[in-house]
C-alpha cells in the first residue's frame, strides 16, 4: 500500500516544474497589441513591503488588462535557519503568507492574466528546510504552468511568435554593473527574444543586439530585450541599507508585443 501511495494520492501532490509553457493571447478590441508585465520581489509579509505599491501595481494589471508572469520571491518566506534577521522581520506567519498569496492573485487568475510563475529563493527557503514548494502548491491550486526556477514562455500574440524567458536568478551583486553583467551573461546563450531576471531589486530594461546568419547566406540583426524586474521594498533601515546598496527604483516592467508584426516596446510602472 505504501508503494502506491503516490499513485493513491495523484493530483494532489502541486504542480510539477516544466521548462516551458504555451499561450496565445488574443488583443482586446481595437488594439493591435498585448502587454505583459514581470511582477517579482513583492516580499510579501516583510515589513519593508510597501504593500501598497503591490496593490497599486495589481490592481493597474487588472484595470488595464495586462498579463503577468509571476517572477518569485512572492513572500518573505524566512525560516530561524535563513540569513540575517528575516524571521523577526516578518509580519505574517508562513500560513498567513501562503494564503495571502492565494487571496491576492485571485483576481488576476480569475481574469484569466495570470501566464505562469517561477519560484525565488525566498520561497525556496521553505523547500530547502521541509521541502514544501509554495509556487508548486500556488500553481496547482489556480492550475497556472509552474516553471521552477525558469524557463520559457511561448506566447502567440494575435498572428506574432515571441519567446520569453523569465528566471528568479541568484547572487548578491551590490553594484549596478554588477547586476547587469550577470543577466547578459545568461543571456548569451538563451535563444529568445526577451531574457528577464528578478532577485536582483534593480528595474532596468536594455536591448542586445547581435548578428545571425540567415538561411540564404545573409547576415540580419537580431534585436534581445533584456530585463531587470524590480522589486517592491522600502530601503530605509531594510538589510539593503545597513550594507550600504544603493536604492533603487520599485516597480515592474511591461512589455508590449506587437500582434500584426515582430515587435517589442517596452515601459514601467
Amino acid at each position: 500500500m505504501i508503494d502506491n501511495l503516490k499513485d493513491e494520492l495523484e493530483g494532489y501532490n502541486g504542480a510539477e516544474p516544466t521548462s516551458h509553457c504555451s499561450v496565445k493571447l488574443t488583443p482586446d478590441k481595437g488594439k493591435e497589441y498585448v502587454d505583459v508585465a514581470f511582477f517579482s520581489d513583492m516580499h510579501i509579509g516583510c515589513k519593508f513591503c510597501d504593500f501598497g505599491k503591490v496593490k497599486e501595481a495589481r490592481d493597474y494589471f487588472l484595470k488595464n488588462r495586462i498579463h503577468v508572469l509571476l517572477g518569485g520571491d512572492l513572500i518573505e518566506g524566512s525560516t530561524r535557519y535563513s540569513i540575517g534577521a528575516g524571521i523577526y522581520e516578518q509580519v505574517l506567519t508562513p500560513t498567513e503568507q501562503f494564503h495571502a498569496l492565494v487571496s491576492f492573485f485571485k483576481p488576476l487568475v480569475d481574469e484569466g492574466l495570470v501566464i505562469s510563475a517561477i519560484r525565488g529563493n525566498h520561497e525556496n527557503r521553505f523547500y530547502k528546510t521541509v521541502g514544501l514548494d509554495i509556487t508548486s502548491i500556488l500553481c496547482e491550486r489556480f492550475n497556472i504552468p509552474y516553471l521552477g526556477v525558469g524557463g520559457f514562455n511561448f506566447v502567440r500574440a494575435g498572428n506574432i511568435n515571441y519567446k520569453i524567458y523569465y528566471m528568479h536568478g541568484n547572487g548578491a551583486g551590490k553594484f549596478f554593473h554588477t547586476k547587469a553583467k550577470k543577466v547578459t551573461d545568461g543571456a548569451q546563450f538563451t535563444d529568445c527574444d526577451i531574457y528577464a531576471w528578478g532577485h536582483v531589486h534593480e528595474l532596468a530594461m536594455w536591448h542586445d543586439y547581435h548578428r545571425k546568419c540567415t538561411s540564404k547566406r545573409g547576415v540580419e540583426f537580431v534585436d534581445k530585450l533584456l530585463l531587470m524586474t524590480g522589486h517592491y521594498l522600502k530601503h530605509s533601515q531594510s538589510y539593503a541599507d545597513e550594507a550600504a546598496m544603493k536604492p533603487s527604483r520599485m516597480g515592474s516592467p511591461i512589455v508590449r508585443l506587437s500582434t500584426v508584426e515582430k515587435n517589442v516596446r517596452e515601459y514601467i510602472i
